[in-house]
């Protein structure tokens, strides 16, 4: 998309409108928007509504909140890290590295097992066909989502992840198949188990390492629900109107959503993703090879594509 700017303060005050109106959206209690231009020249943060609505705390610019699935690009970032240190190499077997109790029986897909055939490429792409332990129904009809939503807070590990992919779930397609991508966290669960066994190291200290310290990122961290990880209350997670206390579940997610951090340091990531200071610059045009999830997303190496249609693509803000 090109953004043609030609008043800041113009550009400023829309930016700062967007962001007004999307308190108006049902159930959105907050939002924080920062926009950097490449040359700096552009530079605005801004913040609306309450990071705890029922305390009536207000969102700042420096509040930290989950990032979510974001995490993934954290988790992409470390992998193509390793890779540039020859740890490990994208188009080696999953199972180089993990146990083959771990992830035995979890992708047989029409009666073939095609565990074998998982590379890490395929995780990194979502092109593996895994199934998603997260969101997809489980054999009582009900996902995790669901079981947490009815039943409150708890937790899981990669082994009972694996046990929920291989037991009650069924993968989408063979790894690789066609021009396919099947978004699943699955994916990046064993991104993270694959992390820790070629570094030998927990999935924090190998984030902060590659990631944080590097970066100085003192407020970006992997959430785990121990007292050091309330060093700052996060903005409130919601599901439709309620307010949802899950750190059991928080702590859970590691490598696929775990995350948290502040806009501002969020920005400080991406900059420094895409400038080739956490892994090689011409590593990113391979990590485009964009795979269709469902228009209009499409997914790389842990990056996810809004393609907008070709009427969409040049915008001039100053008209608008």
């Amino acid at each position: 998309m090109m953004l043609t700017v030609t008043n800041s303060k113009n550009i400023e005050s829309k930016f700062q409108n967007i962001l007004n109106k999307q308190l108006k959206a049902k159930n959105i209690f907050n939002a924080v928007l920062a926009v950097q231009s490449g040359n700096m020249e552009m530079d605005w943060v801004g913040a609306v509504g309450d990071a705890s609505y029922h305390n009536k705390v207000k969102m700042q610019v420096d509040t930290p909140y989950f990032i979510a699935s974001v995490t993934k690009m954290y988790t992409s970032a470390v992998i193509m890290h390793l890779r540039e240190r020859n740890l490990l190499n994208l188009y080696d077997s999953i199972s180089k590295y993990l146990p083959a109790s771990l992830i035995k029986g979890i992708h047989s897909y029409k009666a073939v097992d095609y565990v074998s055939e998982l590379k890490i490429v395929h995780l990194l792409s979502h092109t593996s066909g895994l199934a998603d332990y997260f969101l997809q129904k489980q054999k009582g009809g009900e996902n995790i989502l669901d079981k947490i939503v009815s039943s409150g807070d708890y937790g899981w590990d990669i082994t009972e992840v694996m046990t929920i992919v291989r037991e009650e779930l069924t993968p989408k397609f063979r790894p690789g198949e066609g021009k396919r991508a099947y978004y699943s966290d699955t994916n990046y669960q064993l991104l993270g188990a694959i992390i820790q066994s070629v570094t030998n190291k927990s999935l924090q200290d190998a984030y902060n390492e590659t990631i944080f310290t590097p970066l100085g990122l003192p407020n970006t961290y992997l959430f785990s629900n121990t007292p050091l990880d309330y060093r700052s209350q996060p903005a409130e997670i919601y599901y439709e109107k309620q307010p949802m206390t899950i750190p059991k579940a928080m702590s859970s997610f590691g490598p696929d959503g775990g995350i948290i951090s502040n806009v501002q340091e969020s920005i400080t990531f991406l900059r420094a993703f895409f400038d080739g200071i956490i892994f090689p610059k011409d590593y990113l045009k391979e990590m485009k090879q964009w795979k269709k999830i469902f228009s209009p997303l499409q997914y790389g190496y842990g990056l996810m594509r809004f393609k907008l249609p070709r009427i969409f693509r040049h915008l001039d803000l100053s008209q608008s």
